[in-house]
C-alpha cells in the first residue's frame, strides 16, 4: 500500500449449489474472510462473509443441507478500481461492511478491512 492505492486480491468463488459447510471449509483452509458466490451462468451472484456465517450459525442453520443460493448476500458493495486506500476505507465505513468488491478491468477482486488496517494510520 505504499502508493496509497488498494491492493486487491482475486475473488475466490464457489458455485451457488455449494453447501455452507463446504464454503466455510474453503474459507478456513485458505484463511479468507469471504468468498464470492457464482450463479448458474458463472456470474457473481454475491458474497458470503464471516459475518454471514456467524449469523447462519446463530440461527441454527444446517450447514450440510443449506446451499449458498439460500444464504448469499446478493447486494455486495462494488466499486470501480483502482481506488485509494482512504476512499476504500471511507466506502466501507459508510456502508458498514468489512469486504469491498473492486471491479478492475472487468474482473471482480476483493479487499477486506483487515487488508486496509495498515492504511488507517497513514
Amino acid at each position: 500500500m505504499s502508493n496509497g492505492m488498494v491492493e486487491t486480491r482475486p475473488l475466490v468463488s464457489v458455485h451457488s449449489g455449494t453447501t455452507v459447510a463446504e464454503a466455510a471449509r474453503l474459507m478456513s483452509d485458505c484463511s479468507m474472510g469471504a468468498v464470492g458466490v457464482l450463479g448458474p451462468d458463472k456470474e457473481v451472484a454475491g458474497i458470503f462473509t464471516e459475518r454471514d456465517l456467524t449469523g447462519f450459525v446463530a440461527r441454527h442453520g444446517d450447514p450440510l443441507q443449506t446451499v449458498m443460493k439460500e444464504v448469499v448476500n446478493d447486494f455486495p458493495v462494488v466499486v470501480a478500481g483502482p481506488i485509494s486506500d482512504q476512499d476504500a476505507i471511507e466506502r466501507m465505513k459508510k456502508a458498514h461492511i468489512r469486504h469491498l468488491l473492486v471491479n478492475e478491468g472487468g474482473h471482480l477482486r476483493i479487499v477486506s478491512m483487515r487488508d486496509l488496517m495498515g492504511a488507517w494510520g497513514e
